[in-house]
């Protein structure tokens, strides 16, 4: 009896031991579900203001990469070689414990953008030759731009575009100036390419010149008349004369820097005007934009040649004269590998009448002086010239 008894009192005991293991564990796992449930509630809390600070730090990191792409393109131009920038597309948000934040987050896609127009007009050069075509009339070319769009989680980002030498964002204007006018200096950079890199990583864009501006062309206004730059645009005149504060003069006198007279916007067109008077500098090129895993431009996409110019001659010891030319494209800058012609009533030029131009679009043929006397000329042009600016003729005296 006593033995059932004290039996019946282990087997309680025991299933009393159960019973508190069973809270224990039921208290650490509530226990743990509140931390949890505070971690999540502090992760949440917080990963929203993460999100929106690796935004931001990425939003500004973007238009310093373009801003060195904006540089690039003009050192591209000037110096005639490739450079190349990593455009910084993405980033990472942090990671947590806990709570996971959206996948490939943030991105964006830097593409080209469709070609607008770019025209000056009333500029004339100075130099004879190239004023055959560069004779005031509204000369015009295409140029693409860069645009950023952005895929944010948080943040509400324009896209950043990069055109016509400046960085600009809609709803928050330019953010550079423009390097179009510089005192005396017009510098009319064109863009083309097809880019369209989509990525959370960097990607490195070659900006490979495809007209290098070789040499400035010195142009006056045309009958005094001021010489207009128009670019489609979709800055308001405020904007443009924000870029362009430095270089305006409101009383337009023409007589010392600045010698912008103002600037306006009408149909999405703005106009510079530049005062008559001074002898500007233009500048001009052309730029192609690749990936660095695209393949460099063929010597097909380069300009080809519109124009000539005289390039001196030179007398060759006895009885020779050596009569050279520069072959240009339409942005006025030398051009390999044109075909050239040369001709004269006496027929005595020497080696050949055909040629083509060397790496720095000059070709020069060799004439004979000893046999002849009185006024020679001797034309040459382009092959297959329908124009008069597409070539040129040199007159000189000779005694046989």
């Amino acid at each position: 009896m006593w033995r059932d008894e004290k039996e019946a009192g282990s087997g309680s005991t025991s299933t009393r031991s159960r019973a508190g293991r069973a809270q224990a564990q039921v208290g650490v796992l509530l226990v743990t579900l509140l931390v949890v449930v505070l971690i999540v509630a502090a992760q949440t809390q917080f990963a929203a203001a993460e999100r929106a600070e690796t935004e931001g730090e990425h939003a500004t990191t973007l238009i310093e990469d373009m801003q060195e792409l904006q540089v690039t393109t003009i050192e591209s131009a000037r110096s005639g070689a490739p450079q190349s920038v990593p455009v910084k597309l993405g980033s990472d948000y942090s990671s947590f414990l806990i709570l996971s934040q959206p996948a490939n987050y943030p991105w964006g896609t830097l593409e080209t953008t469709e070609p607008t127009e770019v025209r000056i007009e009333n500029a004339q050069a100075t130099d004879p030759d190239a004023a055959q075509y560069i004779d005031g009339s509204p000369r015009t070319f295409e140029t693409a731009g860069l645009r950023y769009t952005p895929a944010y989680v948080e943040r509400e980002e324009p896209p950043t575009l990069l055109r016509n030498g400046m960085i600009m964002q809609r709803g928050e204007g330019t953010l550079t100036g423009t390097t179009i006018v510089d005192g005396v200096q017009i510098n009319l950079i064109a863009t083309d390419g097809e880019i369209n890199e989509t990525s959370q990583r960097e990607s490195i864009i070659v900006a490979e010149p495809l007209s290098a501006d070789d040499s400035s062309v010195p142009v006056e206004s045309t009958n005094g008349e001021p010489i207009e730059i128009q670019l489609e645009t979709g800055l308001s005149e405020a904007e443009w004369e924000s870029a362009l504060s430095d270089e305006i003069d409101a009383e337009c006198s023409g007589s010392e820097a600045p010698y912008v007279c103002g600037v306006s916007v009408e149909d999405s067109v703005a106009t510079i005007t530049l005062a008559p008077g001074p002898t500007y500098q233009l500048n001009s090129a052309l730029v192609g934009y690749r990936s660095v895993e695209q393949p460099p431009a063929a010597a097909g996409d380069d300009p080809e040649a519109v124009y000539l110019t005289r390039a001196g001659s030179t007398q060759v010891g006895t009885g020779e004269m050596d009569l050279t030319v520069e072959a240009r494209d339409r942005f006025s800058n030398p051009v390999a590998g044109a075909t050239v012609v040369a001709r004269t009533a006496d027929g005595r030029l020497i080696d050949s009448t055909s040629t083509t131009t060397g790496s720095d679009g000059r070709a020069t043929f060799r004439y004979e002086t000893t046999r002849e006397t009185g006024t020679v000329e001797v034309t040459i042009r382009l092959q297959r010239a329908d124009e008069s600016y597409e070539e040129v003729t040199y007159e000189f005296e000779v005694e046989g």
